[in-house]
């Protein structure tokens, strides 16, 4: 990484953690979701339940968004909140007793997550939840027109966010 990147990124670093310094995890999320930051579901989800973590937060979520990279299934802010469970309760090899506890933690978590998620808004798919076909022109345009970012993702990115705040 050239000086100049890295002193930017340091700089972005530093101006971003000056406006989440002090928030809730869903005030967070929703401060990465807005536009301006630019960040999408799974990366606001996992960034304001989990922080920041170097570079492999949010490159790990950022596939993650509108669905599996707009395929419309496992809502983004679902599958950021799975990853901030395993951030936090995973485990790091595979053959240790713990090890193996850690795994049953975070899928009883994940299943638990899913279900009061689902429970609440009643999919965890992104194409239930927003109505659009995200991989067609005409479905992303249709989610403009609707908005769907602020009217309907924005509230399942803070939920999904304030339902991780509750259980962990």
């Amino acid at each position: 990484m050239s000086k100049d990147v890295a002193s930017q990124d340091a700089s972005n670093k530093d101006a971003l953690s000056k406006h989440t310094s002090g928030k809730t995890a869903p005030e967070r999320a929703a401060f990465y979701f807005d536009r301006a930051q630019g960040f999408n579901c799974a990366e606001s989800v996992l960034l304001g339940v989990a922080g920041k973590a170097g570079n492999l937060v949010p490159r790990i979520a950022t596939g993650f968004g509108a669905g599996f990279g707009r395929r419309g299934v496992v809502c983004g802010a679902v599958s950021g909140g799975t990853m901030a469970i395993g951030l936090k309760f995973g485990r790091d090899d595979g053959q240790t007793p713990d090890a193996a506890a850690a795994k049953e933690r975070c899928y009883q978590l994940t299943l638990e997550f899913c279900r009061r998620f689902e429970e609440e808004f009643g999919s965890c798919f992104c194409r239930d939840l927003t109505g659009c076909d995200l991989t067609t022109p005409e479905g992303r345009q249709k989610a403009d027109e609707l908005d769907v970012h602020n009217t309907s993702c924005m509230g399942y990115v803070k939920r999904a966010a304030e339902i991780l705040e509750e259980m962990l």
